[in-house]
């Protein structure tokens, strides 16, 4: 067989023997598309003897190929993101597969995806790395066996657009809570600085995955300044490597701070109570001169303190200022000109005595547990004595004993 017009004579078939009355068919490859051809049919018995229709080389049958096209309606863009498209269509033969694809707007940065070598009639071609929210121009060939191309079908498409939305922070005085959504499964990254010095980052390199409908994002930032001003910005990168920014708005921590501070006293203690705006140590330092002179405290971090002072000296004043430390050393203090209190008094109430011919009872009450004596003397004895037990109490009696009859006892 051989191309109408053309010297170059081509040859297909099997030297195998088929079967007197069988159907012999050979395949013709690698014809190309909308093509005449001429062709001769040859057959050899096993002796060698040799049948040719026609015979007359002259009077050869011809064909011709079919036009290789793709099939009208068929391409279609499928699986268009952010970042990449599939560019899928149909032709009428087994051929190879290329798109020539580039921006709208820069006709002049052509790309091309895909293979040229047959495949199928089926094509289906993978762009990837795409910019989103860009409109590409594309052109699908297919490649026949010879190497021709088909007429070119072009299209149009818009990449999805990566988008965040939904940003807010809020803070409190050493760390800031940051969260946005994106419209992509994306990382998460949050560039931040006080105003007026160097940057850092905060982030997790691991994608979000989807939840109630939403790619949600969410960054601690931590280790702030208490009353600071800070500026940020957050960072998304979704898996194609098309990343997206967004500004936030510039926000202040809260300055960390001790408040409601409150003091109960007894004789000889101080209840110490006060709040803190993040979790924290409780200290206090007091004195009855200054408060640098005693300090107390707990390392235990909360923001409820309670610190508890003991053995103080009944009805003095003592001066003192509560202290919290946080996490990262800021440090919270609460001193007011006024800061002070008091113990209470010591008192005895209520005395009371009896007598009888050679005892007397002398009962009383203290506001406070102690123990219970009696010093006495009679006028002709400049020399007191001692009466009473060591046992704590709040309402004591001491029976003295071995009195002289009808004598006065001071």
């Amino acid at each position: 067989y051989w191309e109408v017009g053309s010297l170059e004579k081509m040859e297909a078939g099997s030297p195998n023997i088929i079967t007197a009355g069988a159907t012999h068919t050979v395949e013709l490859k690698n014809l190309k598309a909308d093509t005449s051809y001429a062709y001769v049919i040859k057959s050899k018995d096993i002796n060698e003897a040799e049948a040719v229709y026609p015979s007359d080389l002259n009077a050869s049958r011809t064909f011709r190929t079919a036009a290789f096209r793709i099939e009208p309606g068929t391409v279609q863009v499928e699986d268009k993101g952010v970042s990449g498209a599939t560019i899928e269509w149909n032709s009428n033969i087994a051929a190879g597969s290329r798109v020539i694809y580039y921006e709208k707007a820069d006709p002049s940065k052509k790309k091309s995806a895909g293979r040229t070598t047959t495949s199928s009639a089926s094509h289906s071609v993978k762009l990837l790395k795409l910019k989103a929210g860009v409109t590409y121009t594309y052109e699908v060939l297919s490649i026949d066996p010879s190497g021709a191309e088909t007429t070119k079908q072009s299209g149009e498409f818009t990449t999805d657009n990566f988008s965040i939305n939904s940003l807010s922070r809020s803070a409190s005085s050493s760390k800031a809570t940051v969260a946005w959504k994106t419209n992509l499964s994306a990382n998460s990254k949050v560039e931040y600085w006080e105003i007026g010095k160097d940057h850092k980052y905060s982030g997790l390199a691991k994608r979000v995955s989807l939840k109630s409908g939403q790619y949600a994002h969410k960054i601690v930032l931590e280790n702030l300044k208490p009353g600071a001003n800070y500026d940020f910005r957050v960072i998304s990168e979704e898996v194609s490597g098309e990343k997206i920014i967004a500004n936030g708005a510039a926000f202040s921590t809260q300055s960390f701070r001790a408040s409601s501070v409150k003091v109960v006293t007894t004789v000889s203690s101080a209840i110490v109570t006060w709040n803190t705006n993040e979790d924290s140590d409780s200290f206090v330092e007091f004195g009855k001169k200054s408060t640098n002179e005693n300090v107390t405290g707990d390392n235990k971090s909360t923001g409820n303190h309670k610190i508890i002072i003991r053995k103080l000296s009944p009805g003095t004043k003592y001066k003192f200022k509560v202290l919290s430390k946080d996490s990262n050393n800021n440090v919270a203090i609460k001193s007011d000109s006024d800061n002070s209190f008091t113990t209470k008094p010591f008192k005895i109430t209520g005395a009371k005595k009896t007598t009888s011919t050679n005892s007397a009872t002398i009962t009383w009450k203290t506001n406070v547990a102690s123990t219970s004596s009696v010093e006495y003397r009679s006028a002709a004895n400049k020399v007191s004595q001692l009466a009473g037990d060591a046992k704590l109490t709040k309402t004591h009696k001491v029976e003295v004993k071995g009195l002289e009859d009808n004598t006065t006892y001071s």
